[in-house]
């Protein structure tokens, strides 16, 4: 039986203080690796090879600011993933609202079209409300450290792009970030953590889901760090084995972007697949 730690923050500013502040979290164990992990991090970042795996930032930082100041190649990969995408889907049309017309009474009936008997002689239209219709999309951002950046950053772009046709297409959207390991702990073998990166009723902030979904520096440092101290139990030295979306969490989405969309061509048919279902 797979198990799902859900936990949400108000801005992924604040998620990011929570990750970066020393003594915060639930399980003693695992605030005391988180910090020695940020402290160990801070410092290592010195090094080439640390860097490397950082993406080449040189302090946590700096990490820290990317959801406000997003790099400009991740926004130029998001950007690029989004256009060869666009180019290939065509974006579901937009229900319109029905439009209630021809009251027989009331304000709305304009006398002077009446008397010319104009069949569109009304002043006033009146939109009725529809039930709007809102997907969930789940985002799994787990990744082995030697895994290439490209991997992820294909992930976040196919889940800004799906976000923004569905959005165009008056469709509600909230975007979840997955983190699904093995053997994270003893007493967790199986395991995914979701954090909200946007909520349905919040504007889509390109930037910040960008960062959040498809920068790796971001993912090993904070989003590891939020697991380790959001986790109920102690965490293992290496956080676990990254893992796929078991079926009994994956059903609770309407779209999820797995472990499997790591190009261009995996990336298009997932897309092609969303769009259709929802029409």
């Amino acid at each position: 039986m797979q198990q799902l730690q859900q936990f949400s923050f108000d801005s992924l500013t604040e998620m990011t203080r929570f990750a970066l502040t020393p003594g915060k979290g639930n399980h003693a164990g695992s605030v005391q690796f988180a910090d020695e992990r940020l402290e160990e991090v801070s410092q290592g970042l010195e090094s080439l090879s640390i860097r490397t795996f950082f993406g080449g930032f040189t302090s946590a930082a700096e990490i820290a600011t990317l959801p406000a100041n997003p790099p400009a190649e991740v926004m130029d990969a998001v950007d690029k993933a989004r256009q060869a995408l666009a180019d290939k889907i065509t974006p579901p049309k937009r229900r319109h609202r029905k439009l209630k017309r021809r009251l027989a009474d009331g304000d709305e009936l304009d006398p002077q079209a009446w008397l010319e008997r104009d069949p569109e002689g009304w002043q006033t239209i009146k939109r009725i409300a529809r039930e709007s219709r809102t997907a969930r999309i789940a985002v799994n951002l787990a990744c082995a450290s030697a895994e290439r950046r490209e991997n992820l950053r294909w992930r976040g772009a196919t889940a800004a792009a799906v976000a923004d046709l569905l959005t165009v297409a008056g469709v509600s959207v909230e975007i979840v970030g997955l983190f699904c390991s093995r053997d994270i702990s003893m007493d967790l073998q199986h395991t995914c953590f979701a954090v909200t990166i946007k909520p349905a009723d919040a504007p889509l902030d390109l930037g910040a889901v960008a960062v959040a979904l498809a920068e790796v520096a971001f993912y090993r440092l904070v989003c590891l760090n939020t697991e380790a101290r959001t986790s109920r139990t102690q965490v293992n030295l290496s956080m676990g084995v990254p893992a796929e979306v078991p079926a009994e969490i994956e059903s609770q989405y309407d779209l999820v972007l797995d472990r499997g969309l790591i190009n261009q061509d995996s990336a298009k048919k997932f897309t092609g697949k969303a769009m259709e279902s929802w029409k």
